[in-house]
């Protein structure tokens, strides 16, 4: 596993960071699914998800992993000595530029407003705020650019794995549960042997 962390020290804190937000965005969405087959239980876990999430430690970890991933991928992109790049690059790229403008007034609603003003910030009451209205089609569209921008960067980390490439089959499979999942599950093989087989040569 320890050649997943080679790379300058940028590159190691930048795929650092962008785990701890892939977990907590995996956990996130997981905890609005439960909502499917119980409100109370969405609820139970929100508040056991918020333990972790709104303790101290969890709030520096997870704001400065957003702080360190945003400024990684910036002063990357800064550096570059020019804009060409591969197509799933530009795109996991600008998707990830997009992420921050829908996420502050996520933020604003819902924690800013609890911490400040003592508003209820429960996924259910949240729900039926949103429910056919601009912010919640907004809200669908921060959840399919997070999805998708964490599971390219994801794919595209561990696709030199074996187990990995072993584990895409059943993966597709399981795409047809999730609409994002189609976004970054095509059916990439044989792309991915092409270029591995150029990046091998010498």
């Amino acid at each position: 596993m320890s050649d997943l962390w080679r790379g300058t020290t940028a590159t190691r804190l930048r795929i650092a960071s962008g785990l701890v937000l892939f977990i907590y965005a995996l956990l996130h969405f997981l905890n609005i699914g439960l909502g499917l087959f119980s409100t109370e239980l969405m609820h139970a876990a929100q508040d056991w998800r918020q333990v972790v999430t709104r303790s101290i430690p969890g709030t520096i970890l997870i704001y400065g992993a957003f702080t360190i991933h945003l400024s990684m991928v910036l002063g990357r992109l800064a550096l570059r000595g020019t804009l060409r790049m591969p197509f799933w690059e530009a795109a996991q790229t600008v998707l990830g530029l997009m992420i921050p403008v829908l996420l502050i007034a996520h933020l604003v609603h819902t924690r800013t407003a609890h911490e400040l003003f003592d508003v209820n910030d429960e996924m259910g009451y949240i729900s039926l705020l949103l429910y056919n209205t601009l912010d919640g089609w907004k809200q669908c569209a921060l959840l399919v650019l997070v999805w998708a921008h964490g599971c390219t960067g994801l794919h595209f980390w561990l696709r030199g794995k074996p187990w990995w490439r072993r584990s895409l089959p059943p993966l597709r499979a399981l795409r047809r549960l999730s609409p994002p999942l189609h976004w970054w599950l095509p059916d990439r093989s044989a792309a991915d042997r092409r270029e591995f087989s150029h990046s091998r040569k010498p």
